[in-house]
């Protein structure tokens, strides 16, 4: 659910034709220049009976029309078996009824694939992202002007000990800050650290067991009693897979057990069942079709729920037609709640909603080195939270030039 005005038309602009390929181990240097139009009929997210609750949107229009206009550089350069992608891209984006949004948004990634003999091997990124808050996520901050600021910095390993089998670790950090405004209790750091074990096949399928601690901490947040924690951790062990059912189809996903610990505030602490399970199926080389189901819980962000449990799926899918065009669709429901069991045993909800989205968009290929594309997407939000439910429609068109 991240911001869905700029963010989902550049995921559609940098979809490639390429899909359903292989990707070649060549070196290739890809500029680009894109520009786009996009309208939604509510652009602050919000229920018509929410609106005279809320004074800062008192008289702001909610539909909005969004046109961006942005370059990037997609790099890959293969030396032997090492593999180094380069990606940047930024974007402005104008908008027609509320100027105080206008922005430029910003993304650099930059990977290593490397491997070291035929044992080693692993990655190492470094990831920016610089984006305006989003009203679904965090109405306050977006309200605010405020810019989403992501940043990311990865390294993992694998060690194949044995043809049939492969132990790896990983260690990530991760920090989200906002800023343009003084409301930063909000910003946090996450140091990410795992291990795993994996069985091996021949036609490299995949089973083991993966063991990950995740420390986060708010360092603008003071803690009071009755207040929100300013630490906790997580860790999780569990199943993961990679299996090829057959030639056309696989399954890849973590199933386990999540635990919950806070700093100050141990009472909350919390564990139960998670998982994340894939299955993609190409029916013909020019249609796939793609499922994921979920069972997520975190710490929640309110003082009177102890977890945030998300649970949903999602179904996609990719249909080449001919060889110029591409048409993509995507259905997503899920179900949030907060909730816990407070030390005098009582329970106590907060939130509970289901969320709605179905995306579409058709890209075609007019010339060798320009794309078209337009797209629609509708989504919805009911909340026992009158703050959180709305309904929103929006359609957008671009036009992309590559070199």
């Amino acid at each position: 659910m991240k911001l869905y005005i700029c963010q989902l038309v550049v995921v559609f602009i940098t979809l490639p034709f390429s899909f359903f390929n292989v990707a070649a181990e060549k070196n290739s240097f890809s500029p680009y220049v894109f520009v786009s139009v996009s309208y939604d009929d509510n652009f602050y997210k919000v229920s018509p009976e929410y609106i005279s609750e809320n004074l800062l949107l008192d008289g702001n229009k909610l539909d909005d029309t969004i046109k961006s206009s942005g370059a990037g550089i997609d790099v890959d350069w293969n030396v032997s078996k090492q593999k180094i992608s380069l990606n940047a891209l930024i974007t402005d984006n104008a908008f027609a009824n509320n100027v105080q949004f206008d922005n430029k948004s910003k993304q650099y990634q930059a990977k290593w694939n490397w491997h070291f003999g035929k044992a080693l091997s692993g990655a190492v990124s470094s990831s920016y992202d610089k984006s305006l808050a989003s009203f679904i996520d965090n109405q306050f901050l977006a309200l605010a002007g405020a810019n989403k600021i992501r940043r990311t910095n990865s390294f993992d390993v694998k060690w194949r000990i044995h043809p049939e089998w492969q132990i790896g670790s990983e260690v990530a950090k991760k920090s989200i800050g906002y800023s343009g405004t003084d409301s930063n209790d909000n910003d946090f750091n996450t140091e990410v650290i795992g291990l795993n074990f994996a069985y091996l096949t021949e036609t490299e399928n995949n089973i083991g067991i993966r063991l990950t601690r995740q420390d986060t901490d708010y360092p603008n947040r003071v803690f009071t009693d009755g207040g929100l924690d300013n630490y906790y951790k997580t860790n999780s062990l569990g199943m993961t897979f990679d299996w090829h059912v057959t030639e056309k189809s696989n399954f890849s996903g973590f199933m386990g057990y999540e635990s919950l610990s806070y700093s100050n505030t141990t009472e909350r602490d919390y564990k139960d069942w998670s998982a994340n399970i894939s299955y993609a199926l190409f029916v013909s080389n020019k249609f796939k079709i793609q499922s994921k189901i979920w069972n997520e819980v975190k710490p929640s962000q309110s003082v009177i729920a102890n977890f945030q449990r998300s649970r949903g799926g999602e179904v996609s899918s990719t249909w080449l037609i001919g060889a110029k065009s591409l048409l993509s669709l995507s259905l997503e429901r899920e179900n949030r709640l907060l909730d816990g069991i407070f030390t005098d045993g009582s329970s106590q909800l907060f939130i509970e909603e289901d969320y709605h989205n179905f995306e579409s968009s058709f890209s075609y290929e007019l010339a060798e080195y320009v794309n078209i594309q337009l797209g629609a997407a509708i989504s919805k939000r009911k909340s026992n939270s009158i703050s959180r439910s709305f309904n929103s429609k929006m359609v957008f068109s671009s036009i992309r030039i590559i070199w």
